[in-house]
Order: structure tokens, then sequence, then C-alpha cells
């Protein structure tokens, strides 16, 4: 039983008529109190305590010397208690579940083995400075547990720390100068800890045993210490999105190297479990029971400040909360402090103080702010029968009485801070939103601070407003200021605008002349929409448009029109649009060619088509002679003269048009000699296993040819001299097509057409 407080005993009867009672095999402690136990009144140690009571013939009066009582290890590790106990029936393991000794057990729940010395790391805290920094301090607590003085010159101590987060670094502070007493502790500093990017850090650390730190069971803390490090600059919001050409968004730079300006406090909860004065919608999740607001210039940091909160008749505050660096007041210039029974989980601009003692909502108080250096810069009263106390040191801040808040949240000011109680009520309060009646101190402008955009600068204020706009795109902001200490500061805002613009779904279209085409918008916004076209020649509004993409029939009569939504309203405002389409009007086509003659041989006359057509996607030919082509400028072979009815289409998707022109051929020498003279093929057509029948009634030396469409040469056989009848038979691999036979003689050629199936 250990009690180390001002006035606890370690035990304590408040009767001395106890017949039920035992008490022995235990370890007393109790250095601060006014007795070592109370029994019929203060009994001053344990000699005392055994006589007044007849208990604890076998206990003891000693320091335990607990491992860490700041971390709840209540291990003893006083060599001076080890093995006191007496064995229990039953009991053969302890609260660990460790084995207990069956003949001289340790006294209490715990087994453990005794130490002459031993070292506990009971704390550990990383703190940055203003500028982010690569070299911050760690701030290491040990505490002499048990034995004398520890001289570091001789046991020389290792402290290992290990600091994660945004950015990660880990170092060993060795000590080898000083003396530490036992009972005390001390604080061991060490560099190098980088915390140069904002973020949330992870903090453990544990101290190497030696001869004077021999137990383990303390040298590392239990729970991780986490140090959020805010950014000393940075704009607010860094991303927006306007939708209406009447929006504005309001920037502004949240930075401790800015100057503070003015706070002062605006509610006052002391119930959050009533139902009057509760905040619409219900209590934030993250708000305690009790809470105070302090409002100020948006974006300003209440860092260094302190809150505290005391009774009317207090000598101290119950409440007492410095806010760290990096406090920053939100966009509306509020910051909330639970000041009893807040979550764990903080929520936007909310902070918790550590703290446990509650105010009802019908106690007095107190609330009091005050500047970094001490000077008290508002104090309000809340209760009607509330006091100052004299300890508090508040002279001319405050005058007049408190506020009643009984039943209810609590008080809220409801106009301008005049240092009474005026405009302080009893209403629904509002956590961490700007009262109604209530206006932001303006915040002291940095010298040297600039907003820019495009290279040019734009405010010199840390608050400005961008907007209204009247074109959709990227606008980009930057925030620059240079700190005396911490040098050139530069920060972005990024807004994007995309106001409800008119866009048309459709590239470029065409449409037959007399035919109408339906084009479609896409329109963002809200409905419903007014949307105002054009063809250039007047303007068409169109009301009531609620869906989206939407149709518009148009009916053009000019070759080219390009129509254009001029403007569009929708239910939250209207904006310019310069979308736009291009519609070209097609007519019908009109087919014509024209041909040459490029070349005649004796098989065939070559000749070339050229397309004159006028608003044609396509065209295809007749060549008259059973043949056709989609090209645009073909070339074709005639096998024999004559006059051949050619013509051709042309085609777009308003129709067709034909064209016809003959095509007259001359000069090809497919007609015979001779006519007394025959040459018959068969069969014709065939699969080129064919018979070739002359007949001449002259003597002629000849040759047998087969030519293709183009006039190549592709089988040659020599006739040699004959008169009269000569047959031929031919087997040949051609591919299908149609060829010509050409008997070659010495005054002229017959030639016959030849076709493979």
């Amino acid at each position: 039983m250990s009690n180390s407080g001002n006035t606890g005993y370690s035990i304590y009867f408040n009767s001395t008529a106890m017949p039920n009672v035992a008490s022995d095999y235990n370890v007393f402690y109790a250095p601060n109190a006014t007795g070592l136990g109370y029994y019929g009144g203060a009994q001053a140690d344990l000699t005392a305590w055994q006589t007044a009571t007849t208990f604890d013939a076998n206990s003891v009066e000693d320091n335990p010397a607990f491992a860490n009582i700041y971390m709840n290890i209540l291990t003893p590790l006083s060599s001076t208690i080890d093995n006191l106990g007496t064995p229990i029936t039953g009991i053969t393991t302890d609260i660990y579940n460790n084995p207990r000794s069956a003949t001289t057990p340790d006294i209490g729940a715990v087994e453990f083995n005794g130490y002459t010395d031993d070292l506990s790391l009971v704390n550990v805290k990383v703190d940055n400075g203003r500028c982010l920094s690569s070299n911050d301090s760690i701030f290491l607590t040990v505490y002499n547990v048990l034995g004398s003085a520890v001289d570091f010159s001789i046991n020389n101590l290792r402290l290992v720390w290990d600091v994660t987060g945004p950015a990660v670094s880990t170092d060993t502070i060795t000590i080898t100068s000083g003396t530490l007493a036992y009972g005390l502790d001390t604080v061991f500093v060490g560099s190098g800890v980088d915390l140069s990017v904002p973020g949330i850090y992870t903090v453990s650390a544990y101290i190497e045993a030696n001869t004077t730190n021999p137990v383990p069971l303390n040298d590392t803390l239990i729970n991780f210490y986490t140090h959020e490090v805010s950014n000393p600059f940075m704009v607010s919001p860094k991303y927006d999105t306007i939708y209406n050409p009447e929006d504005t968004t309001e920037l502004m730079v949240i930075s401790s190297y800015f100057e503070a300006g003015d706070f002062f406090i605006t509610e006052i909860c002391q119930w959050a479990g009533a139902t009057t004065g509760e905040p619409i919608g219900g209590k934030p999740l993250y708000l305690g029971d009790d809470y105070v607001e302090i409002t100020g210039a948006p974006g300003t940091d209440l860092g260094g400040f302190t809150f505290e909160k005391w009774t009317s008749t207090g000598s101290a505050p119950n409440v007492r909360h410095t806010f760290p660096a990096g406090t920053f007041l939100n966009a509306q210039g509020t910051y909330l402090l639970s000041t009893y029974q807040g979550t764990t989980s903080l929520g936007d601009h909310h902070q918790v103080a550590d703290v446990t003692f509650g105010y009802s909502s019908s106690e007095s108080s107190l609330n009091v702010l005050k500047n970094p250096i001490g000077d008290i810069v508002d104090a309000v009263l809340y209760g009607t029968g509330s006091t100052i106390p004299a300890a508090a040191g508040i002279t001319t801040e405050w005058t007049g009485a408190g506020t009643d808040g009984t039943s209810s949240w609590g008080i809220r000011l409801t106009g301008p801070d005049t240092d009474d109680n005026t405009n302080w009520v009893k209403a629904t309060q509002d956590p961490n939103v700007l009262n109604t009646g209530v206006t932001n101190p303006t915040a002291p402008s940095p010298v040297g601070f600039s907003w820019s955009y495009n290279g040019s600068v734009t405010s010199t204020l840390p608050d400005t407003v961008v907007g209204p706009y009247t074109t959709n795109g990227a606008y980009v902001y930057a925030a620059a200021f240079t700190d005396s200490l911490c040098g050139l500061q530069v920060d972005t805002a990024y807004i994007h605008v995309a106001m409800p613009l008119a866009t048309t779904s459709m590239t470029a279209q065409s449409v037959c002349i007399g035919d109408s085409l339906e084009l479609f918008v896409d329109l963002t916004g809200t409905a419903p929409w007014t949307l105002i076209v054009t063809d250039g020649t007047g303007n068409d509004t169109i009301p009531g448009i609620t869906t989206t993409p939407f149709g518009i029939w148009v009916f053009p009569t000019a070759q080219t029109t390009t129509y254009k939504a001029v403007k569009v309203f929708d239910a939250k405002g209207w904006n310019y649009s310069n979308d736009s389409i291009v519609v070209t009007l097609d007519y019908l086509p009109t087919a014509e060619y024209s041909y040459t003659v490029s070349n005649v041989t004796a098989s065939f006359a070559e000749v070339d088509f050229t397309d004159i057509s006028v608003n044609a996607d396509s065209v295809k030919y007749d060549f008259g002679d059973g043949i056709t082509s989609t090209q645009a400028n073909p070339t074709h072979n005639y096998t024999s003269n004559g006059t051949f009815n050619a013509y051709q289409v042309a085609y777009n998707q308003c129709g067709t048009d034909t064209f016809w022109l003959d095509v007259i051929v001359s000069g090809v020498s497919i007609e015979d000699f001779n006519t007394n003279y025959q040459v018959d093929v068969y069969p014709n057509p065939n699969n080129g296993r064919f018979t070739t029948d002359i007949y001449v009634d002259n003597t002629e030396k000849a040759a047998l040819h087969i030519l293709t469409m183009e006039g190549r040469k592709v089988y040659a056989e020599d006739l040699g001299t004959f008169n009269g009848r000569k047959t031929i038979n031919i087997d040949i691999d051609l591919p299908k097509g149609v060829y010509f036979v050409q008997v070659q003689m010495l005054h002229g050629n017959i030639v016959r057409k030849l076709i493979v199936q």
C-alpha cells in the first residue's frame, strides 16, 4: 500500500469497530502524509499502527520502488521487500500468471526480483521551432527509481530514440557526466530530430541496460508519443471549384509567422447534455461535456495563448490549457477547447484540455484568456452569482455580473465584445461557427506579404477574395512571405472554374438541302435551364429545359451555318457560352467524267477515265462492255473496236446522279486480216485446257501466243510452216480471267478471245 501524495494515508479505517477485518503481510509507504495510516486517528508509523490495530505483525514500512508509476507499471523493484510474503493455499501464480514461490512469495499481487539500483524512462517529447527544420530537439525524462545517486561519468547512460512520420530520424544520446539522485528525475536533450515536413510524428525511445539500470521492464515507453507539426505557412482553401458566375472564393493564409491579432471568448458551455441551447443538428461527436469557443481573425494562430477556468472562490484555476504553436482558427475565425470529458479524437479546429474537473450548468465560473506573455486579453463570468476570485488577478477587464446558463448548454456572445455582460445570452449554441452579431477582428497585415496571379500582385492582405469569373478554366494564386528567421515561404491555391456552359455533343455536321438536323446540347449546372442559341441571323430562346443532353432541330438554308450557344441560364445563375457547331448544307451530286485513249495495241485499247463530278462522296463506272469499277479515275482496256455506251453514277448522302458518255475505240487489230483463214478455239470458256484449230489456203509460217488483257505474253509456241489445217492442243495453268489467243503469220494476225474459268 503506497501513497506518495501530499495528504493521503497508506491505509485508512474510518471506524475502529472492524470485527471482520484482518490485515498482514503488507508494504506501507506514505512519505508525504500526516501519518502512515488512520485508525481512530493518525498513526505516525508502522509501530504505532500495529499497536493501535493489532494488525500487520509481518508487514513492513518501506518504499516498494514501483517500476514506472507514470506508465502504470506497478511491479515493485526494491530488494528490501523481496520474498517477504507468505504462501496462500491455492494461490500458485501472480496477477500476470507468473509462478508464485511456494515458500517465500512476494508481498502483493506481483512476483518480482529485487534490485538495489534502477533507472526508468518516464517521458519523452519533441519540440519543433518556428521554422520547419531537420534539426529539432527531443527531450527524454529519466527517473532514478531505486538506490543511491547515479554518477554518469562512471556509469554512462545511452538513450536511443526514433521519430517516424513524414520524415524519419533516429539517434543515440550518450550521457557521460553529471549525477541523478534517488527519487528525482532529469531531462536529457538531443538534437537532429527531422520535423521538416508537416504531419503527425510518432516517437519511441528506450534506455539501454547497465549496472545502475538492470531492469528492462521500465526502460521503454509503453505508449508511443505523437507530435503534430503544423504547416507554418499554408493557404486555405488549397482547392476550390466555382460553379456559378456570381460566386467568389475567400482565400486566406494561415501562418504562425504572422502576428496573432485579437482573440476573445464567444461561447461557454457547462452542460452539453441539456436540451435547451442544444445546437441545431445536435452535438458534434468530438465535443466533450464542457467547452469554450474563442474567436479571432480567420487563420490566425492561438499558439502560446492560455485559457484558464476558475471557480468563484478558487486559489488556482481548475482548468489551464496552453495552445501549442499551429493552433489556427478556422475560416470563420473560431476555435474550440473541450474543458471537460473531451474525446481523444480531435475534431476540426478543436483541442482537449488535460483536466478532470467539470462544472454544472448552474455553477459560477470565471473564464480567462491570456496572451503568450501572461497578459489577460479577455475574461468572462458565467452565472448570475459569479464573482472574480482575487487570485485570478483581474482588475479592469470585466465589470458587471455574469450571465445565467442554468439548465442549458450555456451562454454565447451575440454582439460586440464590450468587456461586460452586454450581448451575452442563454441561447442555442453554434460551436465553431461565427456567432450572429459578432465581427471578426482584423488580422495585422504582415509586411512583405503578397498574393499574385500570373506574376502580378493582386493583394497584400493574407485574407483576400477572388472572383467572380467570366471564363472557365484553372486559376492559380501564389501566396508569398519572407520571414526574418525562416526565409521565403510560398504556397499555392488552385481555383477550378466550371460554370454552367452549354456544350455541344457533336462536331461539324452536314445535312442535305431541304432536310432538318437535330443538334444535341449538353448542359451543366442545376435544372431547369433556359438556353439561347443563334445561327448568326437571330436568337432563339428555349426555356424550361429539364433534361440533358437537349435536342434542337435546325433547318439550315446557307451552304455553311454556325450554330452557337450564346447564353445559358440555370436555376442558380447565368453564364456566357462560346460553344458552337458548324453545319454544312449538302446538295445532290452531279456526275460527269471525261476519257482519253492512251494506248492501242493489236489486242486492246487502253482508255483513261477522269472524274469531274461535283458534290460526290463516291462514283461507279460501267464501261459498256460488262465491266465496272468504283475507282474515281480508273484505266480500262477495250479488246475490240466499237462504240461503247459507258456511264458514271455519283453518290452522296443526299442521293445519286448518272452521266452517260460513249467511248469510241478503233485500231484494235482483232479483225481477221484474211477472211479465208479460220481460227477456232474450243471449248471456250475452259479451265486452261483447250484446242486451237487453224485453217489456211496458202503456205504460212505461224506462231501462237496467249496474251493477258494488259498485253502481257503468258504462252508462246512456234507452229512452223504449213498449208491447210493445223490443230494445237494446249494445257496451261492460268488464273481465271479474260485472255487473247493470237495466231501471228507473215501477212497479219488473227485474234480470238479466251475465257478461263
